[in-house]
C-alpha cells in the first residue's frame, strides 16, 4: 500500500490504461488508483489526463463520480492554459469524459459538467 503513495501521475495514468487494455477486472485496485488520482489530480499533464479517462471509459460501466468529476475539473483548468493540452489530448479527453457521463449513476449527470466541458470544446475549436 505505500508505494502507491509514491506513484507519479504518469504512472498511475499508465498504470490504470495498461491494466484496462489487458482486460483488468479487479475493481479493488481500479478503484484505488482511481482514488490515489483524484488526490493528486494537480500534478496530471495533459497525456497523463488522456491516459487516465481513457483507461476509466474503457471500462464501459464503470461507475467513478469523483474521477470523473476530477478529470473534467482538471481538463478545464488545463485548457485555460493556452497550449498545455495537445489537440489529441484534448480530443480524447473530451471522448472518454462524454463516455464516463453515460453511465453516470441514475442516468443523471453531475450539474456542472458542462460547465466544465465548455472550455475545452471552445479550445478544440
Amino acid at each position: 500500500r505505500r508505494a502507491s503513495r509514491s506513484l507519479s501521475a504518469q504512472q498511475l495514468a499508465t498504470m490504470a490504461l495498461s491494466l484496462t487494455k489487458l482486460g483488468c477486472d479487479d475493481k479493488r485496485v481500479l478503484k484505488r488508483i482511481a482514488r490515489h488520482s483524484r488526490l493528486h489530480m494537480a500534478a496530471f499533464n495533459g497525456q497523463d489526463l488522456d491516459n487516465l479517462a481513457s483507461a476509466y471509459a474503457r471500462l464501459g460501466a464503470w461507475r467513478a463520480p469523483k474521477l470523473l468529476a476530477a478529470i473534467a475539473h482538471a481538463g478545464a483548468a488545463a485548457a485555460a492554459q493556452r497550449g498545455y493540452l495537445a489537440a489529441r489530448n484534448l480530443a480524447n479527453l473530451l471522448f472518454a469524459v462524454a463516455k464516463l457521463a453515460t453511465v453516470w449513476p441514475a442516468g443523471g449527470r453531475p450539474p456542472d459538467l458542462a460547465a466544465e466541458l465548455r472550455p475545452l470544446a471552445h479550445e478544440a475549436v
